[in-house]
């Protein structure tokens, strides 16, 4: 009899919101079971990466759209 392996992996979801200007927001987290210090550092560190894009937002001239994690393109490009 051969028993199957438990996952053991759990999943973090969390929405993301783009304006017109650039400026995100990130949105809706959803997780399994997380200890509540775990859940708060990693909010944390999504609020600060927030932060950190949105203050150089209007430094950049284009936005860089990224379609899965390997392909991506200049935005840009569509309008010429």
């Amino acid at each position: 009899m051969s028993k199957k392996k438990q996952e053991d992996r759990k999943q973090l979801l969390m929405r993301y919101r783009i304006d017109d200007k650039g400026r995100v927001s990130f949105i809706d987290p959803s997780c399994d079971e997380i200890p509540a210090e775990l859940f708060g550092k990693v909010m944390s560190a999504f609020s600060e990466i927030e932060k950190k894009w949105n203050e150089n937002v209007d430094k950049r001239s284009f936005r860089t759209v990224v379609t899965g994690f390997s392909n991506s393109k200049n935005i840009n490009d569509d309008k010429q």
